[in-house]
């Protein structure tokens, strides 16, 4: 389980920063020395909520993220033809996705939305580009 927090320096007015403490914190099946996840084939929602305390203030935020397990994860297809490329993936009932794309793959990738309308064909998610002279990566992420 890993958690990551970011807390503006405002938050805390001009006596700055104080420290952090971790009171609590709860993660499901407990611990034991063989555990083999089994694959529900559906939506899983996290939830993490963190709460700050300095002095009488105290300051929460909440995050949630959705998480396509099993077979419900969705893969693209790619069809080049006439000078345009469809870029399609089945509409799912889990999470939303966002269409990316970068002309190359390096560490860390800068990857950006990909501008077109979607619409929907056979059950698919499909978006239709002119067709590049240079490459082109194209990925599915997770809202």
């Amino acid at each position: 389980m890993i958690y990551t927090v970011v807390v503006s320096g405002a938050a805390f007015g001009p006596s700055g920063f104080g420290s952090v403490r971790i009171v609590d914190q709860h993660n499901s099946p407990q611990k034991i020395p063989l555990f083999v996840p089994q694959l529900c084939g559906g939506c899983v929602t996290n939830i993490a909520v963190a709460t700050a305390h300095s002095g009488p203030n105290v300051a929460t935020a909440k995050s949630q993220f959705t998480v396509a397990a099993g077979l419900d994860q969705p893969s693209l297809s790619i069809q080049r033809r006439d000078g345009t490329v469809t870029i399609c993936w089945p509409v799912t009932t889990c999470g939303t996705y966002v269409l990316e794309q970068t002309g190359v793959l390096s560490q860390p990738g800068v990857w950006s939305p990909v501008n077109a309308a979607i619409t929907i064909v056979d059950g698919n998610n499909c978006v239709t580009l002119p067709s590049y002279q240079q490459q082109q990566f194209f990925r599915l992420r997770s809202l």
